[in-house]
C-alpha cells in the first residue's frame, strides 16, 4: 500500500533535489506528461551541459502510469533525476528498480541513500533500490556478476512518451564530473521488444536484480 502524504525521507530528497538541480534540467513539482511521441534519437552533452539529463527527466517524467523503469548506474548523483524517478513512483505509481555498483553508496551527497529510504516507505516489492555489495552478502565485491565494477549506465523504460520497449543508453554517469561536465553521448532506442528483453534478461540475471545469490561470474569490460 503507497503512503499518504511525504515522510520525511521523500520530503528532504525533495527539497534537496530542488536546491542542487541546473536550472536548465530541473524536474518541475507537477511534471504531467507529454502527448507527443517519441523515436529513436542520439543525444549528446557539450559541457558544461545538461543535454542528456534533460533527456533523462523527459522519459521519467513521461512514463506511463503503472509502468516499469529500471535503472542501473555505476554513479548515482544527480538528485534532480533521484527526484524524478521518486514523483513517477509517488504521483503515478511507476515500479521504479534502480541497481548501483557497490560503491554508489559510499559516494558523495548519499543521493542513492536518500532515494533508497524514499522508495522503501511504501514497502512495494516491485519498487525499490539497491546496490551490488548489499545484495551480494560476502564476498563483498562492488558488482552484483562478479569481482570487476558494475559499470552498465542504461535505462529501460517499458512505456514512456507514447512508445514501449524504450532502451535508453550510454556513455555519462549520473554525477557532474564523469557527467555534465563531460563530453558524452546517449542513446535511445524505440520499440524493439527484442533488444528490451535482452537489456532486462541480463539485468535480471544479476545478483542485485534477484536479490538473492547466483553463481559467481566475472563481468567483461
Amino acid at each position: 500500500m503507497r503512503s499518504r502524504g511525504l515522510t520525511l525521507a521523500t520530503a528532504a530528497l525533495l527539497a534537496g533535489a530542488a536546491l542542487s538541480a541546473p536550472a536548465s534540467a530541473a524536474a518541475p513539482a507537477d511534471p504531467g506528461r507529454s502527448a507527443s511521441g517519441l523515436s529513436d534519437t542520439a543525444t549528446f552533452n557539450t559541457p558544461p551541459g545538461n543535454e542528456i539529463l534533460t533527456h533523462l527527466l523527459d522519459l521519467i517524467q513521461n512514463a506511463d502510469p503503472g509502468s516499469t523503469i529500471m535503472f542501473t548506474a555505476f554513479r548515482f548523483e544527480e538528485p534532480v533525476i533521484a527526484q524524478a524517478l521518486l514523483l513517477a513512483s509517488k504521483a503515478r505509481g511507476v515500479k521504479v528498480q534502480l541497481l548501483v555498483d557497490g560503491g554508489a553508496p559510499e559516494a558523495e551527497h548519499e543521493v542513492f541513500t536518500q532515494l533508497k529510504t524514499a522508495l522503501d516507505e511504501d514497502g512495494n516489492d516491485e519498487t525499490w533500490a539497491r546496490y551490488c555489495r548489499q545484495v551480494l552478502g560476502a564476498p563483498p565485491y562492488p558488482s552484483c556478476q562478479g569481482t570487476n565494477a558494475m559499470h552498465n549506465k542504461f535505462v529501460l523504460f517499458s512505456g514512456t512518451k507514447g512508445a514501449s520497449n524504450v532502451v535508453s543508453t550510454g556513455s555519462a554517469n549520473m554525477r557532474r564530473s564523469s557527467g555534465s561536465d563531460a563530453w558524452n553521448s546517449w542513446y535511445t532506442h524505440v520499440g524493439d521488444a527484442n533488444l528490451y528483453n535482452r537489456y532486462a534478461a541480463t539485468s535480471r540475471t544479476s545478483r542485485g536484480w534477484r536479490g538473492g545469490p547466483t553463481t559467481t561470474t566475472t563481468t567483461r569490460r
